[in-house]
Formats: C-alpha cells, sequence, structure tokens
C-alpha cells in the first residue's frame, strides 16, 4: 500500500514540473528590441536575392541618423557659396559689358566701378566666410573628415587671397577711378590685370569647394550593415 502511494506521487511531482516546465517556456514573452538593439544582419554576407532586396529596400532605421541642426549648417553652407558663384557670375558679366560698352564715357564707367566694387567684396567675404564656418559644422562626421579638410583648405585660400586683392590691388584702383582726372594710366592697366587673375584664381577656389560641399553624400558605408 505504501509502495502505490509512493509511486503515486512521484508521477504527481513529475507531472506538475513537466506541466511548470512547459508553463514556463509557454508563456515567456517575446523579446522586443529597440533600433539601437535590433539584430544586425551583415548585407554582404547574405544570399545574392536577399541582398538585393536590402539594398533595394532597406529598414528606416539603418539610415544615418544627421542632427538637425547638422542639416541646417549644411544647407546654408551650400547656399552661401552656390550664391557667391552666381553672384560672382553677373557681376563680371555686367562689368565687361559695360566697360566694352560705347555708349559709356570713361567718366561714368570710373563711377561705376567705384559704386559696384565695394558691394562685391563686402558679398564675397559675407557669402564664403559663412560658407566656410557651416560647412565646417555641417560636414562633420569621420565619413566627411576629408572632404571637410579639403572643403576648409579651398575656402580658406579664397578668403586669403580676397583679402589681398582688396587692399593690395583693389584699394590703389579705387584710388585711381575715384581721383578728379580719372586718367588711367599704366599702373592701373597694371593692377586690373592683377585684379583679374586673382579673382579668376579665387572664383575657381569657391566653385571648386562649392561642389565639394553640394556633392550628394552616401547614404551607407562601404561596411554597410542593414
Amino acid at each position: 500500500m505504501w509502495v502505490f502511494l509512493v509511486c503515486n506521487s512521484v508521477s504527481d511531482e513529475v507531472e506538475t514540473s513537466g506541466r511548470k516546465r512547459v508553463t514556463r517556456s509557454g508563456d515567456r514573452p517575446q523579446r522586443r528590441f529597440s533600433d539601437d538593439q535590433r539584430p544586425i544582419i551583415n548585407a554582404q554576407s547574405c544570399s545574392p536575392s536577399l541582398h538585393s532586396s536590402l539594398v533595394a529596400f532597406p529598414p528606416p532605421h539603418t539610415f544615418s541618423t544627421i542632427p538637425p541642426m547638422q542639416k541646417l549648417s549644411l544647407a546654408l553652407a551650400r547656399f552661401s557659396l552656390s550664391a557667391w558663384i552666381g553672384a560672382a557670375a553677373l557681376f563680371v558679366v555686367t562689368s565687361v559689358s559695360e566697360q566694352i560698352s560705347t555708349q559709356y564715357g570713361s567718366d561714368v564707367k570710373n563711377i561705376l566701378a567705384g559704386l559696384r566694387f565695394p558691394w562685391y567684396y563686402l558679398f564675397g567675404f559675407s557669402f564664403v566666410s559663412t560658407g566656410l564656418f557651416t560647412s565646417m559644422f555641417g560636414l562633420s562626421g569621420v565619413q566627411n573628415r576629408r572632404r571637410r579638410a579639403f572643403v576648409a583648405v579651398m575656402l580658406g585660400l579664397t578668403l586669403m587671397l580676397m583679402t589681398t586683392d582688396y587692399f593690395i590691388i583693389y584699394s590703389p584702383l579705387h584710388e585711381i577711378v575715384t581721383r578728379p582726372d580719372g586718367v588711367r594710366d599704366a599702373r592701373f592697366i597694371e593692377l586690373h590685370r592683377w585684379s583679374e587673375r586673382i579673382n579668376t584664381i579665387d572664383v575657381t577656389l569657391c566653385l571648386v569647394a562649392a561642389i565639394a560641399v553640394c556633392w550628394p553624400e552616401r547614404q551607407f558605408a562601404d561596411d554597410q550593415k542593414v
């Protein structure tokens, strides 16, 4: 009799422990991952069909998140540099058209040059300086380190040449065109040629920097993980 009771109690315990194990494994809640804790699948180790699907339709959280202030800085840098390139091109076209025109005398041409060039340098310093500072913050990040250094060198040279042109070349030219006689002597011709050369190099450097800043960014790195 007691053997039967012992065996019955042992079987009840085994059945109860089995139910507990089943209940624990069956009622275990599924683990939820946040965007930063999701399992990472290497796209390069997937099959060709899965890799093409992942690249064509990447999950939203795989794209690089850029802070809003960095986006705003990059937009301002692109606008400033592009605006200066357009303004400089318009200035050159209108200035050359006025200088080669036969409808204006030398006095009128001198007055127009004296009125126009101060605004040229003011807008140039403003736009290029804004583009330099905003691009340094807008292109922050390890993936933009080389491009940021390249843009800094190009725009730094642009500001340096513009400053040299303003104090060494433009100031004497402005004195010549604004004096009462308004005679354009040999010194004026030489300074004007140097101004053309420096401004050509200046605008070209700014154009190269603007192309580098406006170049579209890659959404994924070379060892992309999606």
